[in-house]
C-alpha cells in the first residue's frame, strides 16, 4: 500500500510539472509522456504507453526552427541539448530540448529521456542583461573612435594643416570629449540612483534660473525655445544640480527628435503645493506601442534615425525627480511628446516643502 501511494505521488509531481517529459524505451517507444509534452507536441492526449515515439517527434517537429539539429536529437542521432523556437499559431516560444540516455548495467542502453523546458524568460533576461552592456560599448567606441582618429591626424608628421583645419579639428575632440564626459556621468548617476546613495543639496531655486542654467549646457541650439513662466511662481526646494540635469536632458531629447526650426515649450505652474512643470515638442512624438517605456533604462525606441545615447537620459530624469518627493510621466496629448513633472515648493525656513506635494 505504502509503495502504491508513493508511486502515484512521483506520478502527479511528474504529470504537474513545468516540463515536458518523454520516457522512451530502447525500441523507441513511448513508456510515458507527461500532459505538458503533449502540449508541445501539439497533442490533445498524451501518447499512450507503447505508442511509437516517432508519432510525437513528428507532431512536435514542424513547430520548431532551426529544425535539423533538433531532428537529429529527436530521430536518437545526437544527444545532448538543442536550443531552438517553437511556434504553434500566433504562439512563439524558446524551447530547450535534451535528451538524456538511460543505461543499465555495463553501459548498457535501456532507452533515454527527453524534457522540454520553455527558456523564454531565461532568454530574455539574458538579452536585458547584455543589452545595456551593447548599448554602453556602442556609445563608448564612437566618441572614443572620433578622438582618436582626429588626434592621429594631428599628429602626422607627413602633413603641415593650417590653422583653421586644426581649429576644426580640436573642436571635434572636445566636443567628443565631453560626450564621453556626459556617458560617464549618467552612469555614475544611475549607480548612485540604484544603490540608494544620491545625497541632495537642497536649497531654494528660482525655477527660471534652472532652465537658464540647462539651456546654456546643451550642445545644439537650432531650436526656439519658449519658456512659459507666471510671475508669481515660487521657489522650489531642489538641488540645483541634479534638476539642471532634467532639464538638460528633456531639452536634449527634444532637440534630438524634432526637426531643426521647430519651437519647443517649457511652462509651469504651481498646483496642489507643487510646481508643475512641462517640457512640450511638436515632434512625430512616442509611438502608442513605446509609451510605457520611455523611463526604462538602456532603452531606445527601435528604428528613430536621430536616437543616440545609451538610453539613460529619461531613467536618470525619472531617478532625480522621485528623489525630490515629485513624479515624471509622459503626458498622453499631442502634437510631438509632452513630459510632466513636479518639484516640491520651497515654504521659507521654518518648514521644507512637503516631499509629497500635499499643501
Amino acid at each position: 500500500m505504502l509503495l502504491q501511494q508513493q508511486t502515484r505521488r512521483l506520478e502527479t509531481l511528474i504529470e504537474h510539472l513545468h516540463d515536458g517529459l518523454i520516457m522512451e524505451s530502447r525500441e523507441r517507444e513511448i513508456l510515458y509522456m507527461n500532459r505538458r509534452a503533449a502540449e508541445w507536441c501539439g497533442l490533445e492526449e498524451p501518447c499512450a504507453p507503447g505508442c511509437s515515439a516517432d508519432i510525437a517527434y513528428a507532431a512536435l517537429l514542424p513547430h520548431l526552427s532551426p529544425s535539423e539539429e533538433a531532428a537529429r536529437l529527436l530521430e536518437g542521432t545526437d544527444e545532448g541539448t538543442a536550443e531552438v523556437r517553437w511556434q504553434r499559431d500566433a504562439r512563439a516560444r524558446e524551447l530547450r530540448i535534451q535528451s538524456l540516455p538511460v543505461r543499465g548495467e555495463g553501459e548498457e542502453r535501456l532507452g533515454r529521456i527527453l524534457v522540454l523546458r520553455d527558456i523564454t524568460v531565461e532568454r530574455e533576461l539574458d538579452r536585458a542583461k547584455s543589452a545595456p552592456l551593447s548599448a554602453v560599448s556602442h556609445e563608448l567606441r564612437t566618441p572614443l573612435a572620433a578622438i582618436q582618429g582626429y588626434t592621429t591626424t594631428l599628429l602626422a608628421e607627413d602633413v603641415e594643416w593650417d590653422p583653421a583645419a586644426r581649429r576644426e579639428f580640436l573642436q571635434i575632440i572636445l566636443e567628443e570629449t565631453e560626450r564621453l564626459a556626459h556617458l560617464v556621468s549618467n552612469l555614475l548617476d544611475l549607480s548612485r540612483l540604484e544603490a540608494g546613495a544620491l545625497t541632495l543639496n537642497r536649497q531654494p531655486y528660482p525655477l527660471e534660473d534652472l532652465i537658464a542654467r540647462a539651456r546654456r549646457g546643451l550642445r545644439a541650439n537650432t531650436h526656439p525655445i519658449f519658456v512659459q513662466l507666471p510671475p508669481d511662481l515660487p521657489p522650489v526646494d531642489v538641488d540645483a544640480a541634479r534638476i539642471e540635469v532634467v532639464f538638460r536632458n528633456l531639452l536634449d531629447n527634444a532637440l534630438r527628435y524634432t526637426p531643426p526650426g521647430t519651437p519647443i515649450t517649457v511652462s509651469a505652474g504651481a498646483a496642489d503645493g507643487v510646481v508643475v512643470v512641462r517640457v512640450r515638442d511638436e515632434g512625430p512624438g512616442i509611438p502608442p506601442e513605446h509609451r510605457g517605456r520611455p523611463f526604462d533604462r538602456f532603452y531606445r525606441i527601435p528604428g528613430q534615425v536621430r536616437s543616440s545615447g545609451a538610453g539613460l537620459g529619461l531613467a536618470i530624469c525619472k531617478g532625480f525627480i522621485e528623489a525630490h518627493g515629485g513624479r515624471i510621466w509622459l503626458a498622453d496629448e499631442g502634437p510631438g511628446a509632452t513630459f510632466v513633472f513636479t518639484l516640491p515648493i520651497w515654504r521659507g525656513d521654518d518648514g521644507r516643502a512637503d516631499p509629497g506635494g500635499g499643501g
